[in-house]
């Protein structure tokens, strides 16, 4: 089919992105993007604990890999109005330990980190878009714990 997403190109980040895509948004997954995330849990953390091999650098870059590659299926394999439901997805991997809060953070500030899967800033800027209550939430909640202490 010509309409085909092309897959994505290899590494780390392109396996997650072929992972996140078939269940984020492939036709056994749940419509709702939280419930897809939800039920995508113990795969996520199966992949970042695959390519961590217990190495807290390689967990971090694990992470990362599986972060462009949820930006990957819901910016580009998917359509734009997905893009619109990235805080679903990244509250679940938050809520479920798959992915830490500064890995979260990292990510949104990074607008280029889906460069290696070919994302262009358009995508890259309306995922974050997406993702922009959410991380709002996070960052805010961390300023409250630091005022705190």
């Amino acid at each position: 089919a010509s309409s085909a997403v092309p897959a994505p190109p290899g590494g780390a980040a392109g396996a997650a992105a072929a992972l996140a895509q078939a269940l984020l948004i492939g036709e056994a997954a749940p419509a709702r993007l939280s419930a897809a995330a939800a039920a995508a849990l113990p795969a996520f953390k199966a992949f970042v604990a695959s390519k961590a091999n217990g190495a807290a650098a390689s967990t971090a870059a694990a992470q990362i890999a599986l972060l462009v590659g949820i930006e990957r299926a819901l910016g580009v394999a998917a359509a734009p109005s997905r893009a619109r439901e990235a805080a679903l997805a990244l509250k679940e991997l938050y809520d479920g330990d798959v992915v830490d809060e500064e890995i979260l953070v990292g990510w949104s500030a990074k607008g280029d980190a889906g460069a290696v899967l070919e994302i262009s800033k358009e995508v890259a800027e309306e995922v974050r878009k997406g993702a922009a209550p959410f991380i709002s939430w996070l960052e805010e909640a961390e300023d409250s714990s630091s005022d705190e202490e």
